[in-house]
C-alpha cells in the first residue's frame, strides 16, 4: 500500500475536526514523497497551506500528536530552525487493514468468456438442435419459434442456424431451448 493510501486510511480511522483534517492533509502534501515521511517545516508554510490561524493551527497540531497520527519536535528560535514533523503510518488500526486484505476472487474452471450464455458469439459453433427440440427466440419486435418433431427438414435446420447466428450477433435472445 502506498504512503498516500496509508495516510488516508489513518485519517479515516479517526474522527478528525475540520482543522485537524486540513492540517493533516497539508502535512501529507508537504511530507510524503519518495521514501520520505518526515521533514523540517516552518509553521508559516503549514499555516498557509492548511488555511489555519495560529491558535487553530496549534490546537489541531496538539490533537494530531495526541491521537498518534504525527510526531512533532519543535525547532529552536530563529530563522531556519524549523520544527520536525513526521507522519506516523505504523498505526495498529492500519496494521489490521494490511493484515486482512480483501479476499481473492475465485473463478470456476472455465473463463466466463468461454460460456455461451456470457458470450453469444460462441453459439455459432453449436450445431442446430436435432430431433425433438423447440427453440424460442425473441427480439423487441417479434418472437420466432422452431419446433423440431422428428427429423428436421433442411429448411428447419437453416432457419434454426439463422436464429442462432442472429442471436450471436445480438439481434435475438434465446428464450428457451427444450427437448
Amino acid at each position: 500500500m502506498s504512503d498516500w493510501n496509508l495516510a488516508a486510511e489513518a485519517m479515516l480511522e479517526h474522527d478528525l475536526t475540520v482543522a485537524e483534517c486540513r492540517l493533516y492533509v497539508a502535512l501529507m502534501r508537504e511530507l510524503l514523497g519518495w521514501k520520505k515521511r518526515e521533514d523540517r517545516l516552518g509553521e508559516h508554510l503549514l499555516r498557509r497551506t492548511a488555511h489555519l490561524d495560529g491558535r487553530s493551527f496549534k490546537r489541531a497540531r496538539t490533537r494530531l500528536v495526541d491521537r498518534g497520527l504525527i510526531d512533532f519536535q519543535p525547532g529552536t528560535v530563529g530563522r531556519g530552525h524549523r520544527s520536525l514533523y513526521r507522519l506516523r503510518l505504523e498505526n495498529p488500526a492500519l496494521q489490521r487493514v494490511l493484515e486482512n486484505p480483501a479476499p481473492e476472487r475465485v473463478f470456476g474452471p472455465e473463463n466466463p468468456a468461454e460460456i455461451p450464455a456470457e458470450n453469444p458469439a460462441l453459439l455459432t459453433d453449436k450445431t442446430p438442435p436435432q430431433s425433438g427440440y423447440a427453440l424460442v427466440a425473441s427480439s423487441k419486435e417479434q418472437q420466432q419459434t422452431v419446433d423440431l418433431e422428428g427429423e428436421p427438414t433442411p429448411e428447419e435446420r437453416e432457419r434454426t442456424a439463422e436464429l442462432l447466428r442472429r442471436a450471436s450477433q445480438g439481434f435475438y435472445s434465446i428464450d428457451e431451448a427444450t427437448r
